[in-house]
């Protein structure tokens, strides 16, 4: 079960990692930006000479009407206004007071990713190669000492207008997160001598509100992440000690669904790393319930795949497509080897079944060009594909 919301935790950094590569939304820039029109659906644009109704030619208007005829997909749609937010907000801030201004280079993005991670690392050997010859206050005093120094540094790169020192910020407060998970588990293991469970859900209490008051609902993917995985691991490991294995993937499941309906309402800022995340625990959710369930955590696990697959075709949101992709391809698997075991029965059933789905969906997708060509009529021109 431990190991299970340990993934959890490795898998949530991951997806820090990913959010933080994609366009930030600086929504701080006014309603000039296209951040803002991104919400604003009722804007009106110019009218079309001789029309009997004005229709509305804006960016985001125009991009969602592409969205509703299926020409677009809602994540590309929101990556497009992202980007073009981002380049405007860039060139406000570059010309701010009429004059360049002068912003923090990849140079020194890098260099603060360098001394964090060689600082961190550093303390890790010395910390590990001296533990016997130190007492428990120097372990605690050299653990302290850096998640101290590294708050210090990201708290001093305080301008996170620029998108650079936003990334080392949300990097090195990440890491100060990480050596307070070691210096608490240091501290409740040499202290009160726990293990497992007990040091889990203290570990993972400290990190949630360590994590809680750094992020404080601010555009911060990195602490949303450790808030929502230090939480799950607390509560979930406390369910699974109280209860068992499967009491522990319910609470995942659950606590991560309510992420994600959050996310959807854009209470949980940044939205795009929220839905992330939701995805991510109500997927590993299922997972961690095979140890009181095994036989049944495969259909749990299909379910919650199948109806991701279903919601993002149907509202083109490729996040929950892929996602529910990945589960079904996970949990089938699983399945498969649970129920059947070395059987070559079930795989050559599963083979015959995607050939035939896959020769469906050329079938479908034919008749629907057919179909889409005689409402079109013969005096129509279609343009050709280009080669």
């Amino acid at each position: 079960m431990i190991g299970g919301l340990a993934l959890l935790v490795i898998v949530a950094v991951v997806i820090f990692g990913v959010a933080m590569a994609r366009h930030r939304m600086p929504a701080q820039y006014g309603d000039r930006t296209l951040t803002s029109s991104r919400h604003e659906r009722g804007a009106r644009g110019p009218a079309m000479a001789g029309s009997a109704a004005p229709l509305d030619t804006s960016v985001p208007a125009v991009l969602n009407r592409a969205v509703e005829r299926g020409q677009l997909s809602a994540d590309t749609m929101r990556a497009i206004l992202d980007a073009e937010a981002e380049r405007v907000a860039a060139e406000a801030l570059t010309h701010q007071h009429g004059r360049q201004r002068r912003v923090a280079s990849a140079t020194v993005e890098a260099i603060g990713y360098l001394g964090s991670v060689l600082a961190l690392v550093g303390m890790g050997f010395l910390v590990g190669r001296s533990w016997s010859d130190i007492g428990q206050g120097g372990r605690i005093g050299m653990l302290a000492g850096l998640t101290a120094v590294l708050l210090t540094v990201g708290l001093l790169l305080h301008n996170e207008d620029e998108v650079v020192l936003w990334r080392l910020r949300n990097f090195v407060l990440l890491l100060s997160t990480g050596a307070l998970a070691g210096c608490t588990a240091v501290v409740v293991v040499d202290t009160f001598d726990w293990r497992n469970q007990p040091v889990a859900i203290s570990v993972g209490l400290i990190v949630a509100l360590y994590s809680s008051v750094l992020w404080a609902r601010r555009d911060r993917p990195a602490q949303q992440a450790t808030a929502l995985a230090g939480s799950l691991v607390a509560v979930a490991t406390a369910m699974g000690w109280w209860i068992g294995a499967g009491a522990a993937g319910l609470t995942v499941l659950v606590l991560s669904a309510a992420w994600l309906a959050a996310a959807a309402r854009d209470l949980v800022p940044p939205q795009e790393t929220a839905g992330l995340l939701g995805l991510v625990g109500v997927l590993v959710g299922p997972a961690i319930t095979s140890g009181s369930f095994d036989r049944w955590a495969p259909v749990l696990g299909l379910a919650v795949a199948v109806t991701l697959l279903v919601y993002g075709a149907r509202t083109h949101r490729f996040a929950f497509t892929g996602f529910g992709v990945i589960g079904l391809l996970a949990y089938l698997t699983f399945a498969v080897t649970r129920w059947f075991g070395g059987s070559l029965k079930a795989p050559g059933v599963l083979v015959v079944a995607g050939i035939a789905l896959l020769v469906a969906t050329i079938v479908l997708v034919r008749r629907g060009q057919r179909h889409s060509a005689s409402q079109q009529g013969p005096t129509s021109h279609t343009p050709r594909a280009a080669h």
